[in-house]
């Protein structure tokens, strides 16, 4: 479970103030809100790419803050942007996701069937030498769900993630969510 307890969170005006939120594993749960509300602001959060002012964050029994170390993180939880270019960061499929496996450390030896396995469940599999530039915006989208598969998080977190797509991919999407 996660749990937020007493959270406290400003930019340059508080977003947060004492929040309380308890999120239940192998539940879908969906924040909704007006833009600038602090989802995305509480998604990161979460996910330990922001740290609050005040408060506790716990995933499971993984008390997160500055000192965690982000391969613990990534084992917990799992993050899909709205957009995918800020995910992909190499200009092959197959680059992308090994990338994120070899810094969490994964076994060497099990990566190409762990990127296999991944991009077969976002019915990428036949991309997986595909240069990343060539991919519609619904394909890249299901590389940045695949590469957070491969990392198998207890937890996946999607920021609007179906924003940029048209109808056809947002219900594929919801799907593989669904899945």
């Amino acid at each position: 479970m996660i749990q937020l307890h007493d959270i406290s969170f400003s930019y340059d005006r508080t977003i947060f103030e004492h929040l309380h939120l308890t999120i239940e594993k192998n539940k879908v749960t969906f924040l909704v809100g007006l833009n600038g509300s602090g989802k995305s602001t509480l998604a990161k959060l979460m996910s330990g790419l922001l740290f609050p002012k005040q408060g506790n964050i716990w995933i499971d029994d993984l008390k997160v803050g500055k000192h965690t170390k982000n391969s613990h993180i990534r084992k917990k939880i799992g993050m899909v942007f709205q957009n995918p270019a800020n995910q992909i960061l190499f200009p092959r499929v197959y680059e992308d996701i090994q990338f994120i496996l070899e810094n969490v450390k994964f076994p060497k030896e099990q990566i190409f069937s762990c990127v296999e396995e991944s991009l077969a469940k976002v019915g990428m599999k036949e991309y997986i030498y595909a240069y990343t530039s060539k991919l519609s915006e619904g394909q890249k989208q299901k590389i940045a769900i695949a590469s957070q598969l491969a990392l198998q998080p207890s937890y996946l977190i999607f920021d609007e993630a179906t924003s940029m797509l048209d109808t056809d991919s947002k219900k594929e999407i919801y799907r593989l969510i669904s899945e």
